[in-house]
């Protein structure tokens, strides 16, 4: 609110008075400047607002409270009290609504929190059927070049050093993969910006972290082919 109304300055000592031109409401004296809020969603866009002494009450609409009360003691033992404080202040003033600020929270962050369980569950199973697809692909490779291996062997190559071959071609197809899955999360990124919070859509952290996580799994999908790959007999060398 204070940069809308007053961009480039300070707003402590400007007045400002709510209504129209010939509102009765006093003019008010801006004294500090809080924070931004956000009341409903975390991903939404602060709105100007004001916060101004209830005692004073300088606009007819203004009758509903809010209390915030802090206790170690939980709802239940807590209400009762709350109420006889406010009732012996005011007998007439009723107390409702009541709700704890996890509640509150709760119902704040569910659609993001399902968002990201989804997302997460997605996520996992699209991993898992790539790190599949990945040991399929490569343990139909080392079949097909079985007699391949046996050369090798025969020929003096080591265990170690097939699995590091092994290892390698299927390092080319995932980093072919991920350069082609980074270049689509970049492009696409924005179309999930609104499910995010204080997060970018390219962020670095987001997208090394998963390019390094996916750099495991292609590792582990490879490793059992390659560890096959390596124990090829010599004599298979022979075979037709």
């Amino acid at each position: 609110m204070a940069r809308r109304l007053w961009p480039g300055q300070s707003a402590i000592g400007r007045r400002i008075r709510l209504g129209g031109p010939t509102t009765a409401a006093p003019w008010m004296t801006v004294v500090g400047v809080a924070a931004d809020i956000k009341r409903y969603s975390l991903t939404e866009i602060p709105r100007p607002e004001m916060i101004v002494p209830y005692t004073q009450r300088p606009y007819p609409t203004f009758t509903a409270m809010q209390l915030v009360v802090r206790s170690t003691l939980g709802p239940t033992e807590l209400l009762p009290a709350v109420r006889r404080a406010v009732a012996e202040v005011d007998p007439g003033v009723p107390v409702s609504k009541v709700r704890t600020i996890e509640e509150l929270v709760g119902e704040t962050t569910a659609q993001a929190r399902f968002a990201t369980r989804f997302m997460a569950g997605f996520g996992a199973a699209s991993l898992l059927l790539a790190m599949i697809g990945l040991y399929g692909v490569i343990a139909y490779g080392v079949h097909q070049r079985r007699q391949e291996f046996g050369v090798r062997r025969a020929l003096g190559a080591s265990q170690a050093g097939i699995v590091r071959l092994v290892v390698l071609e299927g390092w080319h197809l995932a980093v072919a993969g991920l350069v082609l899955g980074l270049l689509g999360a970049l492009a696409a990124g924005r179309l999930l910006e609104h499910l995010l919070y204080q997060v970018s859509p390219l962020d670095p952290v987001t997208l090394v972290g998963t390019a390094t996580l996916l750099g495991g799994a292609a590792t582990l999908a490879s490793v059992l082919p390659a560890a096959r790959a390596s124990r090829v007999e010599p004599r298979v060398a022979l075979e037709d």
